[in-house]
């Protein structure tokens, strides 16, 4: 198991909503498929400087639910151009979009 998913982020109730801080101060900044997804992309986020936050509604670990990505509303543009510069790159090594070879 890699350590990213190793490493269990807390899940935090919506913004506004119990998370001590006020709406205003966390933004959505992507929904995922799924909350190991989530996780993995809070902490780099997080290893680049970038507080994140994560939102489910999954019961357990593992479970196939939507989980959001809240970022500090004061780091939003930067996490947005993080997730730019991912997408940037995953075209560069893929430009035709056809994956590694079956």
């Amino acid at each position: 198991m890699s350590s990213l998913r190793a490493k269990a982020l807390p899940l935090v109730p919506l913004p506004g909503r119990g998370a001590g801080a006020h709406e205003s101060e966390w933004r959505l900044l992507t929904t995922l498929p799924d909350l190991p997804s989530a996780h993995s992309l809070a902490e780099a986020l997080g290893q680049a400087g970038i507080p994140a936050r994560v939102s489910s509604d999954a019961g357990v670990l593992g479970q196939a639910a939507p989980s959001r990505l809240y970022v500090s509303s004061q780091e939003f543009e930067r996490a947005r151009e993080y997730l730019a510069q991912g997408a940037r790159a995953a075209e560069e090594a893929d430009p035709c979009g056809e994956g590694p070879p079956p």
